[in-house]
């Protein structure tokens, strides 16, 4: 209960900052560059996926992994209080200051957060069965999502009433009360004794876990189509930066009605993540990634054609389902599939891939915009990712063996 709902607070808190639609606007309020705000969604998760590389093997290592995730969550929740009281406190505040802030509080918060990453994933896996963490995820998400719909209209109210920094200042403040709450909330848990535990830990550096990392991917079928699929998938990020800015401007409406689109969104990560948490638990969560991909290959088609506001909502709702179901496949999937004693290198591997792939994403997403105008080539670029995912997902074997009916 308390993974779950320090996660919630995490996750609820996060929404404020929509990183699919309201860091986007809020980058181009500020006068951020093309190339700032079609990486705006995925600044967070750059911050992730460098620093697992630089600690997998001292996680490995370490007989308790919860004080180490303390000490980073700290840091990891102290930018949003930064930003905030930069944007609503400074009189007369000096654009680049309010721009700089604006890109770089999600990056470092990701940062912090990808500095203890494997070892929060291992304190999930020494605390939750296997059979439960498809329904804990969806739990985490549930509650965060309801939460979500909340904040759609906060969102909405605060960018009305008070345009510019001072409203961004306010959701910057919101979204880290919201932060702190989660932080308190996982102080409180208590690591489990594991086996592994007690068993004597191997000297490990740094370079030479590094070292291991191809052949312990190129050496097994499993890991080596699972990277390959992580690799395809982010082809989504071509398009999101630029769906609310389409929306918005196919629709005529001002940036206030971003509110509306979150509360579609988390509309659908509330049904996805009920049936994820279902699915994932009874079949693992090889068939949530093929769920999310054909989602995805739904939006890419549909938003070259929809014009109204309904339709709008219903591609948001699909992104919002799609998310959460890759969100909780992919990460059963990954605590399954790679032997627990190299887990965490397997992920810090994965993180650095995803790391330069997500750069190279947003280079292509930036000069797809840049030099070929419209929707149509960022959404059929990325749709051919994702078609290339799901071809991967389909050699990948369900770790478990289990597969639903259909």
């Amino acid at each position: 209960m308390l993974h779950g709902a320090e996660g919630a607070l995490f996750i609820g808190g996060i929404a404020f900052l929509s990183a699919e639609m309201v860091l986007p606007a809020m980058i181009r309020s500020l006068g951020g560059s093309t190339w700032l705000i079609s990486i705006m969604p995925m600044m967070m998760m750059l911050g992730f996926m460098g620093p697992p590389l630089l600690t997998a093997h001292w996680v490995e290592m370490l007989p308790k992994v919860k004080p180490f995730v303390l000490i980073t969550g700290f840091f990891q929740r102290i930018p949003y209080l930064i930003t905030g009281l930069v944007m609503v406190f400074w009189e007369s505040p000096i654009p680049w200051v309010l721009l700089l802030l604006a890109v770089t509080t999600p990056f470092i918060s990701g940062m912090m957060g990808g500095v203890s990453m494997t070892a929060w994933m291992e304190l999930v896996a020494k605390s939750i069965p296997a059979e439960k963490r498809a329904s804990l995820h969806a739990m985490r998400n549930i509650i965060g999502t309801l939460m979500g719909l909340g904040v759609g209209p906060v969102v909405l109210w605060v960018l009305s009433a008070f345009p510019g920094p001072l409203g961004y200042g306010m959701l910057h403040l919101s979204t880290f009360c919201s932060l702190l709450g989660s932080y308190i909330l996982f102080f409180l848990i208590v690591e489990p004794a594991d086996v592994l535990d007690a068993r004597p830990k191997p000297r490990k550096s740094l370079l030479g876990n590094v070292r291991s990392m191809p052949g312990l991917v190129l050496g097994n079928p499993q890991l080596k189509n699972f990277t390959m699929m992580a690799v395809c998938s982010t082809g989504i990020f071509i398009l999101t930066p630029y769906m609310s800015l389409h929306a918005l401007e196919v629709t005529g409406r001002p940036e206030s009605f971003l509110g509306a689109f979150v509360t579609a969104q988390m509309s659908g990560s509330l049904l996805g993540n009920v049936i994820a948490g279902y699915l994932g638990d009874r079949f693992g969560g090889r068939v949530l990634l093929i769920i999310s991909r054909v989602f995805f290959l739904i939006l890419c088609i549909g938003i070259l054609f929809i014009e109204s506001e309904l339709g709008f909502f219903a591609l948001f709702f699909l992104y919002g389902f799609g998310f959460f179901t890759n969100m909780i496949g992919r990460m059963i999937l990954t605590l399954e599939i790679c032997e627990p004693s190299r887990r965490p290198t397997f992920v810090a591997f994965l993180s650095a891939v995803n790391f330069i792939v997500l750069l190279g994403v947003s280079v292509l997403s930036t000069t797809l915009k840049t030099y070929l105008p419209g929707i149509e080539p960022v959404a059929i670029s990325a749709a051919i990712l994702l078609g290339c995912s799901l071809i991967y997902i389909r050699k990948i074997s369900e770790p478990r063996g289990t597969m639903p009916p259909f």
